[in-house]
């Protein structure tokens, strides 16, 4: 017999970020009734009647009839959100998933103007180590890495805002030998974690352990369709094998898994085999991302694609994408006439309403922090810096930082040259971390450098 009982969904987190509204780690806000109704439910189980009448009996002045009905509908949402689910189904992968709400950067701004209580992700590079020496990398090489007791102190701050999740980045999260006591740790403060790595350090064992620490994920990434390409690219020899080893390794211990590929000149005739490889391995997500011009990335820019080649892209992307149904893929953060002029207006809309196109969320709802624990706000801002969370008021700073205010209110307009643009208001591309766009600890109002291209493109 199928119970009627309704719990939490295990993998929903959700906070209070004023009086009238609670923001879920979907990045879905939601009204006061939803807060009152998920805090009845941390840590208890309700049939659908019972919940009604608890809450019905908050409200005094308004006709039960009318609340009773107006709770029911708003109770089947929560259920088809995946947000409440039947007590049977708890451990049901297919009934417990969420998706990230699409359309959040518009609720962030509309509702929250940009400025929430707290970020809900933080990029913790918790390692400058790394065992590859890959031609783009933007990570700066610190050889400063915080002690183990040092990040849980970190965790604990963020922890106590209510942070939703944390990403291990370094160099490379697996070259650290307490990978797994910091993943413990993390498990045991309610932070979702999730490492990306190059791969060559995972082995069975380790898998084992960071599978049994609540690892929440393990992203790798792969460059190219062919071991040349990829081992070329990341400057380590039979790293592209042990990558697709590892494919299996994961899936074998049931470690949620994904692949990032890194969109680059030695990769461009190979888009459509790798979306094809992946999807012969199995994979459920593919993140596209666009080449990024710091660190290693400035060093070598030749390997930077240009604009046209970004438009040549999109459309192998995207019949990809329609030929397999089973994948996620999302599409590189690039300006939206790579989109309009290739596959069509329609086409955007419709992939922005997805929330499969990249936009930057750099000081609004994530941030980064440095191997040495100082605070930045992208991990391509290179040497520029906000505090130290360790010496420093992390809540403050998030919240009145003078470059992070500017960030929050900095919209395509106030850029040039999309302030020019004829689709300024349906882009949402831009990255807004770079070095040149930051200056004297304040924010210069310059757009991506894609977007410069992009602008030159339409010109001509």
């Amino acid at each position: 017999m199928i119970s009627k009982e309704l719990i939490l969904n295990q993998n929903v987190k959700y906070r209070w970020e004023n009086n009238n509204t609670i923001l879920l780690n979907t990045l879905l806000p939601m009204n006061r009734l939803a807060g009152i109704i998920l805090d009845l439910f941390n840590k208890n189980s309700f049939s659908e009647d019972e919940i009604i009448n608890i809450v019905v009996s908050k409200y005094n002045n308004i006709s039960k009839e009318i609340i009773k009905n107006d709770i029911k509908n708003f109770l089947h949402k929560l259920i088809a959100l995946r947000i409440l689910i039947y007590k049977d189904n708890e451990y049901d992968t297919e009934c417990s998933d969420i998706g990230m709400n699409p359309n959040f950067s518009k609720f962030l701004k509309k509702i929250y103007n940009n400025t929430l209580s707290a970020p809900t992700r933080v990029s913790c590079k918790i390692t400058s180590l790394c065992n590859a020496k890959c031609l783009h990398c933007y990570a700066s090489k610190d050889n400063n890495d915080l002690t183990y007791e040092e990040w849980t102190k970190i965790f604990d701050i963020l922890s106590d805002l209510n942070v939703f999740s944390v990403t291990f980045t370094g160099g490379d999260p697996l070259c650290r030998r307490d990978i797994v006591k910091l993943v413990d740790y993390c498990s045991k403060k309610q932070l979702k974690t999730t490492i990306v790595t190059n791969g060559l350090a995972l082995n069975e064992d380790l898998a084992k352990e960071l599978k049994n620490a609540g690892i929440s994920a393990i992203y790798q990434s792969l460059d190219g369709a062919h071991p040349e390409t990829h081992d070329k690219f990341r400057q380590v020899e039979g790293l592209f094998n042990k990558v697709l080893d590892n494919i299996e390794l994961l899936e074998k211990e049931n470690i949620n898994t994904a692949i990032l590929t890194t969109i680059n000149k030695l990769n461009l005739t190979e888009i459509e085999e790798i979306v094809d490889l992946i999807h012969s391995k199995k994979i459920k997500l593919l993140s596209f991302m666009k080449y990024i011009t710091s660190g290693n990335g400035k060093l070598n820019s030749y390997l930077k694609p240009t604009i046209y080649d970004y438009k040549n892209l999109i459309p192998i992307i995207y019949r990809k994408s329609q030929e397999y149904k089973d994948i996620i893929i999302l599409y590189p953060d690039i300006p939206v006439n790579c989109y309009i002029s290739t596959v069509g207006l329609d086409v955007y809309n419709n992939l922005k309403k997805k929330g499969i196109i990249g936009s930057c969320s750099a000081g609004i709802s994530t941030i980064a922090i440095n191997s040495d624990g100082r605070i930045k706000i992208c991990d391509i801002s290179e040497d520029l810096f906000i505090g130290n969370i360790l010496y420093d008021d992390f809540r403050n700073i998030w919240l009145n930082s003078p470059i992070l205010k500017r960030i929050r209110g900095i919209d395509k307009i106030n850029e040039y040259p999309c302030s020019n643009c004829n689709f300024n208001n349906l882009c949402i591309s831009g990255c807004r971390g770079f070095d040149y766009q930051l200056k004297n600890n304040e924010v210069e109002f310059k757009s991506d450098l894609d977007c410069y291209e992009c602008y030159e493109s339409i010109k001509e």
